[in-house]
């Protein structure tokens, strides 16, 4: 019996499929704790944008889309954000140095982002929840019953040759 020659290592691939291609991930653990810092301690994503944390407003959602613990930390951070501007409203509403259109513009747009984030402690969110069925068969039927009764009660004409400006014969 002949003897079975030995196994041949497997060629050499001209690519490596299992490595990773493309640009490394921007997002770090740590970059996530200073955006988050960073919203707390009241800049905007365009602020952050400028500073080159993230290049544009998609990149933030998609990491937000991603991680949703990173998700809840940024929305902590602009509850905490909100916090800050409640606690400047009555400093700006105090400040007599500002001119009162400049003081009203701020504290309204203060206002607007605590009273949207914040609208469980400030009050601010309206909704409304209508629970109520409506039967269409009732009422359709009530409304023909009143037809009815205004059409029986109604005066009888004795000229039926002109109803509502037509001749009918």
């Amino acid at each position: 019996m002949s003897a079975m020659p030995a196994p041949q290592p497997a060629p050499k691939r001209k690519y490596n499929y299992t490595k990773k291609t493309g640009r490394p991930a921007l997002v770090t653990p740590e970059l996530k704790v200073e955006i988050c810092d960073e919203i707390a301690n009241g800049k905007s994503y365009q602020q952050l944008i400028k500073e080159k944390k993230f290049s544009c407003m998609a990149t933030l959602y998609r990491w937000m889309e991603a991680d949703p613990d990173f998700r809840a930390n940024v929305e902590r951070a602009q509850e905490i954000r909100a916090e800050g501007y409640a606690d400047e409203l009555i400093s700006i509403a105090d400040d007599k140095r500002l001119d009162p259109n400049d003081r009203r513009v701020r504290l309204d747009a203060r206002w607007k982002v605590v009273g949207s984030l914040l609208w469980r402690r400030y009050g601010v969110k309206q909704q409304v929840d209508i629970n109520q069925n409506i039967n269409v068969a009732v009422v359709h039927a009530e409304q023909l019953m009143q037809l009815t009764r205004a059409a029986r009660e109604a005066p009888q004409i004795e000229d039926h040759s002109l109803i509502e400006g037509e001749i009918v014969e």
